[in-house]
């Protein structure tokens, strides 16, 4: 029998679903609130929309520029230890923006160097929450945050126009920096649903499986039914039967351009995990590596 469809009730409803969502939204409209921002600021300080475009340029390239390698990192070592240190740089770079400690165009461009990428990282959160079993619910969820983008983009510059029109652009710039810093840190203070990185492993040790999963091909000695279910792993080349007697000497050939695979173990069609290595045979001959690319 299927299960129910999911909506956008039943996935707030999940636990710690909410706790990370809402905060992220908040920040979503503090980000949608900068740029407008900044052209209300700077205006208002120079009577020159030819300098506020400039400076609100600037914001943009960098933002494009250092928003995916922030993104990098983020992935790479996770969100509790890179989006505090970007948010605290952005509060910064506010704060040169405000006081006129930096040329506006610098502080611009630092500002949107150290813009978090709140909607990314919330989407992040559904696809680990939402893994497995209700992965299916996850256009759902991706749909909301579409919602939300939609929404912060419609009230964001809507508020700032507000303060910036009543002879207040700074308190625009200082509420949405607010908003984005707020909202991070509310945010990264989930950790109960915060992604995991990924995990590295370690080619050179015994246990660690290979880097991409391959299918193993029938056992030499195996009956028609195909190779078991116990999955292929890769030794150290130096945990190798003969590997310290092949290390004193040079093969008097030079091994074959295209890599071969190898493996240890006997796994079935789809389930093994097998490794390149340039010119090596299978340590076993009752499991070879047939889909190697």
């Amino acid at each position: 029998m299927s299960s129910a469809p999911a909506t956008y009730r039943s996935l707030l409803r999940t636990s710690g679903a909410a706790a990370f969502f809402v905060p992220a939204a908040v920040g979503r409209v503090g980000i949608a609130m900068t740029g407008i921002a900044l052209v209300w600021l700077v205006h208002a300080r120079t009577g020159s929309y030819a300098a506020a475009g400039l400076v609100t340029g600037g914001f943009a390239v960098a933002d494009a520029l250092v928003g995916p390698q922030l993104g990098r990192l983020v992935d790479r070592f996770g969100q509790e230890r890179v989006v505090p240190a970007a948010l605290a740089a952005h509060a910064v770079s506010v704060a040169l923006l405000l006081t006129g400690a930096a040329p506006d165009l610098v502080a611009g461009a630092l500002i949107g160097a150290t813009l978090p990428q709140l909607s990314a990282l919330s989407a992040a959160r559904w696809s680990a929450l939402l893994s497995g079993g209700r992965a299916a619910a996850l256009p759902t969820a991706f749909a909301l945050e579409a919602l939300a983008n939609g929404v912060s983009y419609l009230a964001g510059p809507a508020l700032v126009s507000v303060l910036g029109a009543a002879g207040r652009p700074d308190a625009g710039v200082l509420l949405a920096a607010a908003l984005v810093v707020g909202g991070g840190l509310a945010l990264v203070a989930q950790r109960r649903t915060a992604p995991p990185p990924p995990a590295t492993p370690n080619a050179g040790t015994p246990d660690a499986p290979c880097s991409a999963p391959r299918s193993c091909a029938r056992p030499r000695s195996a009956s028609s039914s195909g190779c078991s279910s116990a999955p292929c792993r890769c030794p150290s080349p130096r945990t190798r039967p003969g590997a310290a007697r092949r290390t004193s000497r040079r093969p008097s050939t030079p091994p074959p351009t295209a890599p071969t695979c190898w493996a240890v173990g006997r796994t079935g069609p789809g389930a093994a995990e097998c490794r390149r290595g340039a010119g090596r045979p299978p340590p076993r001959p009752d499991c070879a590596c047939s889909a190697c690319r």
